[in-house]
């Protein structure tokens, strides 16, 4: 299961990303799905964010109401950093949700964005 945990605001939010949290995203906040996969290669941070606000929701026992805002996940990036361990490993469960079962992903999946923008321990500007 792609469940994970993050702490925003002193709150430990439980963060569930599964086929509801992309159903979320479509009906909520309006992303298509036919493009879903190369609009996320597009626009990944926008698409990371709204689905942690949606994973939340997933995970929510009360999936009408809005656990986090998207506020609220800028500011738990900016907490600990876009490339830092705690964000990656998030961003690491978002991409392996979306591409579980799709072959020739695998590689992608499992790299992060440090270890695709980190060379020779000499940190580069992201390539996203």
């Amino acid at each position: 299961m792609y469940s994970t945990e993050i702490t925003i605001k002193g709150n430990t939010i439980p963060l569930k990303f599964s086929f509801k949290t992309m159903e979320i995203l479509e009906t909520e906040m309006g992303f298509i799905m036919p493009e879903f996969q190369r609009n996320v290669q597009r626009k990944q941070l926008s698409y990371f964010v709204a689905s942690v606000v949606a994973a939340a929701k997933t995970a929510s026992k009360n999936a009408s109401v809005d656990v986090i805002k998207i506020e609220d996940v800028y500011d738990w990036v900016d907490e600990h950093g876009f490339l830092s361990k705690t964000v990656q490993d998030v961003y690491k469960i978002f991409i392996g949700q979306l591409s579980d079962g799709l072959e020739g992903l695998e590689l992608e999946s499992n790299q992060t964005l440090i270890e695709k923008n980190v060379k020779a321990g000499k940190k580069q500007t992201p390539q996203l």
